[in-house]
């Protein structure tokens, strides 16, 4: 018994010098000599004291790991043309898997982060992955259920999905939930079905409802240097449509910045269209510029007001969910350009966890073990000389943080280009209404470049074998729109990418023209929607302007049309005004039907 105790005694003792090591960690800011976020250095330096307590502030759902070392990210920064130079990272003895562009894939133990990072020069710093992977209604709601009725599903077409995890593929294909044959593509050092998630699996399954007929590539991957070998294979396997239902956070402030939309303008120039989610993040996210009444250096949200308000779930080990923090600003982290963010207990105004790094925007998570839901709050703090507009995410909480605004959408939904497609999401219980709710969590627009987003909506909330509880989240729209895409261009391969999209826009905006009028950033164009399947349907677009369009259109007038189809076609109107014809010339002379932009009807037979 006295051994017993005895033991139990030494246990808290060294339980309480680890939490008081903690409280001591979290408040001493990173040195600007040490390249490294926050996140990674305080495990760094807990692991000096407790092995098993820094490896807790690590959890395996948030940072990957292999052979016992960690799989991080080195950077040079959000600007994507400031290539990594991966001769020099070996030099320093780091192992590193793999480079592209701005990043680079590295394996490094958690006890020796410290001296990897006091080693890098700028621009570089070690880093951790700051992603979220959000975790057959579909057809029918869109209407493309009457083209696989009619045997048009997604043939000659081309798709490919990436994602981190493909658990439970050989039962969702066994089942009849996924293709039989796919071609895979594994980026990581774990099997193809080894993870934590059944991610992957989900979006396929959403695709393949669509298009059971197209020709699927799966690409499994771990970190942003990932992208850079997928793009160029899927260029080589000829990818169409391609989609990650993923948000990527910190990849720098100015729309088009970091590596994940590097690699979305790879997939585009390469001809594919890029598909994605516009994330969960709505309640989640604030930003503003610099406002400091009190001139204190600590934000004000209002003019007698530091904290923002939230509240911590309890954490369920099993689970392993937890609160991630994220924060950026615009402008390279310097000493001079510099802002952290502290959270703390609002019961005791203890300080809970910090990202205070001198060289990297901000990331931490946060666990809550305590039996009960914990209301926190996070103060910002401006460590620089510089006042520049910021902004930060606090997910996975209770509710909405007291303060939140639009613009919650991150990377790569903030891409210039205009071949990359974000998508929100409406419950799909709530799809066949005059006007549904956008799910409440949906990330809406504008992005910081005050570009509008999402590009179009679809639907969540359906059936899949990998969610038996319904696949929900905007991670499930990007896939629908990506199968929408598939099995419509498979019986329209004459449209090019961005007629194809152009057309889907704009059928969107006259049958689902959700929200404020025109495009907007909670449903961008719309609803996506079909007219029921018609067989040789082509469009009538004016604004595509198609002055030497060939039979397939898309045509520029009704006089175009009836030149160049064959009769007995049925040609759909997209809501263009049309130049008068000269007096006693023939406009039509074909029995063809002229149908208009609205639901089962037609203008002349």
């Amino acid at each position: 018994m006295k051994n017993l105790i005895l033991i139990f005694i030494l246990f808290s003792i060294v339980n309480l010098n680890a939490q008081s090591s903690w409280q001591e960690i979290i408040s001493t800011k990173v040195p600007d000599s040490v390249r490294i976020s926050s996140d990674l250095f305080q495990a760094a330096k807990m692991y000096e004291i407790d092995r098993k307590a820094a490896l807790q502030k690590l959890p395996s759902a948030l940072y990957s790991s292999h052979e016992d070392k960690l799989i991080l990210n080195i950077t040079t920064g959000p600007n994507a043309d400031i290539e990594v130079d991966k001769k020099y990272l070996q030099n320093l003895g780091i192992h590193v898997d793999r480079v592209y562009k701005n990043s680079a894939e590295v394996h490094i133990g958690i006890e020796n982060l410290l001296m990897v990072a006091a080693k890098l020069e700028p621009p570089y710093v070690l880093r951790s992955y700051a992603c979220n992977t959000s975790d057959n209604e579909g057809p029918g709601l869109t209407n493309i259920s009457t083209y696989n009725a009619a045997g048009k599903r997604g043939q000659g077409i081309k798709v490919g999905i990436i994602d981190v995890g493909f658990v439970g593929l050989t039962a969702s294909v066994n089942a009849g939930f996924a293709p039989a044959v796919t071609t895979r593509f594994n980026y990581t050092p774990t099997n193809f079905e080894v993870g934590t998630t059944p991610h992957g699996v989900g979006c396929l399954e959403m695709v393949f409802d669509y298009a059971p007929q197209a020709t699927y590539y799966l690409y499994k991957v771990d970190s942003d240097a990932d992208m850079g070998a997928v793009m160029t294979q899927a260029e080589a396997d000829g990818v169409q449509i391609i989609g990650r239902s993923s948000t990527f956070f910190n990849q720098g402030w100015a729309d088009g910045s970091g590596t994940i939309n590097a690699s979305v303008k790879d997939a585009t120039d390469a001809g594919m269209i890029w598909l994605n989610g516009s994330g969960n993040f709505n309640g989640e996210h604030y930003e503003n510029s610099w406002f400091d009444n009190d001139g204190d250096d600590v934000f004000n949200f209002t003019s007698t007001d530091e904290r923002v308000n939230f509240v911590i779930p309890q954490t369920n080990a099993n689970l392993g969910n937890r609160v991630s923090v994220t924060m950026q600003w615009t402008g390279l982290p310097s000493a001079s350009n510099d802002y952290d963010i502290e959270i703390y207990n609002t019961n005791t105004n203890a300080l809970i966890a910090s990202g205070n790094s001198s060289t990297d925007f901000e990331s931490l998570s946060l666990t809550n073990f305590t039996g009960a839901n914990l209301p926190a709050y996070a103060i910002i703090r401006k460590m620089g000389t510089l006042n520049r507009p910021f902004e930060f995410f606090i997910r996975g909480i209770v509710g909405n943080i007291e303060y939140f605004n639009d613009g919650s959408t991150a990377t790569p939904a903030n891409s210039l280009e205009d071949r990359a497609i974000t998508v929100g999401v409406v419950n799909q219980q709530n799809y066949n209404q005059d006007n549904p709710a956008l799910e409440p969590f949906c990330s809406r627009g504008p992005t910081n470049g005050g570009r509008i987003v999402p590009d179009i909506a679809a639907m969540d909330g359906c059936t899949a074998l990998s969610y038996p509880n319904s696949f929900l989240g905007a991670s499930a729209g990007g896939p629908n729109v990506m199968g929408f895409l598939a099995a419509f261009w498979g019986e329209h391969s004459y449209l090019t990418q961005d007629e194809l999209l152009e057309i889907v826009f704009k059928l969107a905006s006259n049958y689902n023209d959700w929200g404020d009028p025109g495009m907007d950033n909670s449903y961008g164009h719309g609803g996506i929607y079909l007219p029921s399947y018609k067989p040789n349907t082509r469009f009538i677009y004016k604004a595509l302007n198609n002055v030497n369009s060939d039979q397939d259109g898309p045509f520029i007038d009704m006089s175009q049309a009836d030149d160049l189809v064959d009769q007995n076609s049925n040609l759909y109107f997209l809501g263009e005004t049309f130049n008068s014809s000269t007096s006693g010339s023939t406009v039509v002379d074909k029995p063809n039907v002229y149908r208009s932009v609205q639901k089962n009807s037609y203008i002349k037979q």
